[in-house]
């Protein structure tokens, strides 16, 4: 998040909001398919530079990946959407306390 410029304040005050990992082991077709596409041409991008996938910075290369508009399933191009932007809208949600 310090790598994206978001603010110290917020970022600290969102740490006790953090909940041990969960993984979801169900995952459509669409969202294999998203996950695909984000490493065939972002991270393999990335790797043509590099060479080695443990020379990548990996603060860096989440910023680089977050912070670059995307689509939904179903959503016109022109309604993009960038991760790093509504992540900070959904940080300063929370920490107003307005997600339950």
């Amino acid at each position: 998040m310090l790598k994206l410029g978001y603010d110290t304040a917020l970022i600290e005050k969102t740490h006790p909001l953090l909940t041990p990992l969960r993984f979801d082991t169900c995952c459509d077709r669409s969202v294999q398919g998203s996950m695909r596409t984000v490493r065939m041409m972002e991270l393999e991008s990335m790797l043509y530079h590099v060479g080695d996938v443990m020379a990548l910075l990996p603060y860096s290369t989440s910023a680089q990946l977050n912070d670059r508009p995307v689509t939904v399933k179903g959503m016109r191009a022109s309604e993009c959407l960038r991760p790093v932007d509504d992540m900070r809208c959904w940080l300063e949600t929370a920490v107003r306390g307005g997600l339950n």
